[in-house]
């Protein structure tokens, strides 16, 4: 996990194979279904991603999710794991019920989870030419984000959505988004012991 927020996609593929095989020889289910669906979203964001191999990896740990002792949450985040798997294969109708069905199942406990399926169900209809739609679903997204503290998930969630919002041409809630992908991430804008300077310039 360390790898994989550092950025070598790569080293954390490979760990994470060596996680699995180790983790594979106890009988702790739960924690090998969650660790398998952690591979296959590592697997997506990789160079060069195979989409077969990350839905093999994904759709496996559907099952195990589903015969151990996990929750709805970790359920949840292997279904948007693999409605990125649809939009990337161009096949966005198929997105929208499986995100309905994680909105359903989470309720309102896992903000970031709930912001995720909207921007998910938001991606799909701009894929499906519905920009309206798009922008509905950005906005309840936002909705969610903002009534949340400041987290690395939800900084990550308000960078995606500014680049979304900014390829369906609001550059203004594009502009918002990146800024509040900065405050979520513990960044200020250092310009009070300059003000006073400016204002008299």
């Amino acid at each position: 996990m360390i790898e994989s927020k550092q950025g070598s996609l790569s080293t954390a593929v490979t760990l994470a194979e060596r996680a699995l095989a180790l983790l594979g020889e106890g009988n702790d289910g739960r924690n090998l279904a969650r660790l398998r669906s952690e591979l296959g979203t590592m697997q997506l964001m990789t160079d060069g991603a195979d989409l077969d191999e990350a839905e093999r990896t994904l759709i496996r740990a559907a099952e195990e999710l589903r015969s151990s002792s996990a929750g709805p949450h970790d359920v949840a985040r292997n279904q948007l794991a693999l409605c990125k798997v649809l939009l990337l294969r161009g096949e966005p109708e198929r997105v929208h019920a499986m995100t309905e069905a994680v909105l359903r199942d989470v309720g309102e406990g896992a903000p970031i989870v709930t912001a995720e399926a909207e921007v998910l169900s938001g991606r799909a209809s701009a894929a499906q030419g519905d920009p309206a739609e798009a922008h509905r679903a950005f906005r309840r997204a936002v909705r969610t984000l903002s009534s949340i503290g400041a987290d690395r998930a939800a900084a990550e969630l308000w960078f995606e959505l500014g680049a979304l919002w900014e390829s369906v041409g609001d550059a203004e809630a594009s502009r918002d988004a990146y800024r509040s992908a900065a405050a979520s991430a513990g960044v200020q804008l250092r310009v009070a012991a300059a003000t006073p300077a400016l204002v008299r310039a």
